[in-house]
């Protein structure tokens, strides 16, 4: 596994790790499918390849690369010499996350990455009918936006083992890390909507008056005392003597 850094302000960390590679396999030129029965390899003529290519499959961040490597002559070396060329790549996305599915997209590229997100991996590599050592790679040149298929072929069987291995642990990966996203989103979401519900809940130090509609906060003040109670009754004004209470009534019942 490795990583680049850009040298742009806003440096971007790029993971890459290989996942398979072999210095052998062989390319074919193929004949469109005639039926639905799928891709033969009988009909490549097996016997003559247009390239013998070297393979790397490695993970670029989310995507997986399938890169056809072939030889060519070395310019300014001696005779013999030659060095690698990318002959032809696949690239290869796939992105399990539910945000793909309803993401917004306003732009073409973003509608053409989010509909490719959405294919599975057979979109991109097919096996034959006729053997296990065969496959149909569709392969895209993004400067001139054109795809087009090929074939390729392993001499060993464990080549062409190891290889379909690493598809699989790329959508594997894909899988559990799209579960990790979805569920760290869940667990944001339920601890927002709690901040929310605690918010807007009225505080424990108010008292709601029903009848009124109204707030008011709770009365802390203190009952008072018993000094207080003979000072209160000592400041009202004394009952009248009995006296004075007969003559009021006999004034009355005059």
């Amino acid at each position: 596994m490795s990583t680049s850094n850009s040298n742009d302000d806003d440096t971007k960390v790029v993971l890459e790790q290989t996942l398979f590679k072999t210095d052998e396999a062989f390319v074919y030129r193929i004949p469109p499918m005639m039926t639905s029965g799928g891709h033969h390899a009988s009909d490549w003529d097996l016997a003559n390849p247009v390239a013998t290519c070297s393979v790397h499959v490695l993970r670029r961040d989310s995507d997986l690369l399938i890169k056809l490597l072939a030889d060519k002559p070395k310019l300014n070396a001696p005779p013999g010499a030659t060095e690698k060329y990318l002959f032809a790549q696949s690239k290869i996305t796939l992105d399990f996350t539910s945000s793909s599915a309803s993401s917004s997209a306003v732009t073409a590229d973003a509608n053409t990455n989010a509909a490719k997100a959405k294919l599975k991996i057979e979109h991109w590599v097919e096996t034959v009918t006729d053997s296990s050592r065969y496959f149909v790679i569709r392969i895209s040149d993004e400067k001139r936006n054109k795809e087009a298929h090929v074939g390729m072929g392993f001499r060993e069987r464990n080549d062409s083992m190891n290889f379909k291995m690493s598809l699989q642990d790329y959508e594997n990966t894909m899988k559990k890390e799209a579960m990790v996203i979805s569920s760290s989103n869940s667990s944001s979401s339920n601890s927002s909507n709690s901040s929310n519900s605690r918010t807007d809940s009225p505080s424990v130090n108010t008292t709601i008056n029903s009848s009124s509609g109204t707030t008011a906060a709770n009365d802390n003040s203190t009952p008072p005392s018993v000094q207080q109670q003979k000072e209160q009754k000592q400041q009202r004004p004394p009952p009248p003597p009995p006296q004075q209470q007969q003559q009021q009534q006999q004034q009355r019942g005059g």
